[in-house]
């Protein structure tokens, strides 16, 4: 990467992904550490612990490597998840802990990123996120327990007006989180995406198999200029 990067190109290093998400194999990993170092309370504690001194150090060998050319750009990534705030301070804490103990030349990664995708609880009925008064909203929105009688400008009022101001919260206490904590710290951390957007395929949010085709149509008229005209 030090070396074959296209040099006005910036290089944002994060390690690995949603460390704290129990779906992937990473966050057993960390969780195992954690355990191993002896660092955390709860086995979630242990995760996100074990992920921030990760972060740290891989951190720190970019730094190194990247020093034996003078080559710039280098933006060090501390992820967390948009919704959850505490942990989000869980993680920038041990970072600074970890870093300033090994004498780090930084205390706080460049960013914070948070993943705010939308449109996750659209008809799932008592399954869905979000309070039981929501969901049975968005369920008989239509007067129809199936998502398939919606189309697709209906599934984007829905995201309009139910759930991308649902997003918004959480990347405000975030955006609030990180000024507080940077003005306790002497830091800088910037708060950025790492992904996100609609969430609409399929009917769970872990389902993304396009078998709801009036979803998909919702999906794919996100793009569509003919669409956002009629908006």
């Amino acid at each position: 990467i030090r070396d074959r990067l296209a040099p006005w190109l910036k290089c944002y290093v994060e390690y690995s992904n949603e460390c704290w998400n129990s779906i992937f194999r990473q966050q057993t990993y960390c969780q195992g550490r954690g355990l191993l170092d002896a660092i955390g309370s709860s086995n979630f504690d242990k995760s996100i612990k074990f992920y921030a001194r990760r972060s740290a150090q891989v951190h720190n060998l970019f730094r190194l490597s990247f020093a034996v050319t003078g080559r710039a750009g280098l933006i060090k990534v501390l992820a967390h998840q948009s919704t959850d705030t505490g942990n989000t301070t869980v993680r920038l804490n041990e970072y600074l802990t970890y870093a300033t103990a090994q004498a780090y030349p930084f205390t706080a990664p460049d960013v914070s990123a948070i993943a705010p995708y939308f449109g996750t609880s659209i008809n799932q009925g008592t399954s869905g996120a979000g309070s039981t008064s929501e969901r049975k909203r968005d369920f008989y929105m239509n007067g129809t327990l199936t998502k398939s009688a919606l189309d697709a400008l209906q599934i984007l009022d829905l995201v309009e007006y139910f759930h991308v101001t649902k997003s918004l919260p959480g990347i405000a206490g975030q955006r609030v989180l990180l000024n507080t904590w940077n003005s306790s710290n002497s830091a800088s951390v910037r708060l950025i995406s790492y992904e996100g957007g609609q969430h609409l395929d399929g009917a769970d949010p872990l389902d993304n198999t396009g078998s709801n085709t009036s979803a998909d149509g919702g999906t794919y008229n996100l793009t569509d200029e003919a669409t956002w005209d009629g908006q």
